[in-house]
């Protein structure tokens, strides 16, 4: 997996799905930017992976506050860098 890194095969198809995703959102963001029926949305940002019945939970609320035409954006203060621990080593 770490080979498709550095190999430029891969480029046209990663330039191909940010500009999708840039599109999606209605102009320029970072990374991640998740879609939810048609609407673009920068984030979730983790700084760990859930527990699965908490992911089941975020997507659900995700999902629902998507549907909120008015919804644009939650956001707090920067939590650390990303932990890829798995929930049973924290």
């Amino acid at each position: 997996m770490s080979g498709a890194l550095d190999d430029s095969a891969y480029d046209p198809a990663v330039a191909r799905f940010h500009r999708a995703s840039q599109d999606t959102l209605g102009g320029p963001g970072g990374s991640p930017i998740i879609s939810i029926g048609g609407r673009g949305f920068a984030g979730p940002v983790l700084t760990a992976p859930p527990r699965p019945d908490q992911g089941r939970a975020l997507r659900e609320a995700l999902v629902t506050t998507a549907t909120v035409p008015e919804f644009a954006a939650p956001q707090r203060p920067y939590q650390g860098p990303p932990s890829f621990s798995s929930t049973e080593e924290r």
